[in-house]
């Protein structure tokens, strides 16, 4: 290639990727903002609800709570199954072979912390509510404890 053709090429690319405008940063339709969410006493108690909600998740296609876990660790409870590819997870809690990538408890603690970030965010966001006759100070304090 001659050199005229390839500053031509870097000319044109650099124009290219230089050129962009502002609508490629544009905010995407239909996507709501924190800011835009926390509106009304309507809001708060969606709020308080979600963060209580990853108490009640289930975790690869059974429920359990702390107790499962502590109990199968403990040698109050055997972990049972027809093999040890049954929940080979909590076998390994059981015999005290558990690492970081144990998908039993990384799920669990998964889910408590993301109740706890959403406590933050109602805890953050809720006293900056307006009250009115629906949403009384009495209704905000009983959200925000």
């Amino acid at each position: 290639m001659k050199k005229s053709t390839i500053i031509l090429a870097l000319i044109a690319t650099a124009t290219l990727l230089g050129g962009c405008n502002d609508w490629l940063r544009e905010d995407a339709p239909g996507k709501t903002e924190l800011d835009d969410f926390f509106t009304s006493g309507q809001t708060a108690l969606q709020a308080v609800n979600a963060a209580y909600y990853p108490m009640a998740w289930e975790y690869h296609g059974t429920y359990y709570p702390e107790w499962f876990v502590g109990d199968v660790a403990s040698d109050d409870a055997v972990k049972g199954g027809q093999n040890l590819t049954d929940m080979a997870d909590a076998y390994d809690i059981e015999n005290f072979k558990t690492v970081a990538s144990n998908g039993l408890l990384l799920d669990y603690y998964r889910a408590q912390y993301q109740g706890i970030s959403r406590s933050n965010f109602a805890l953050t966001y809720i006293p900056t509510l307006a009250t009115d006759e629906s949403f009384t100070e009495e209704t905000k304090n009983r959200y925000l404890g």
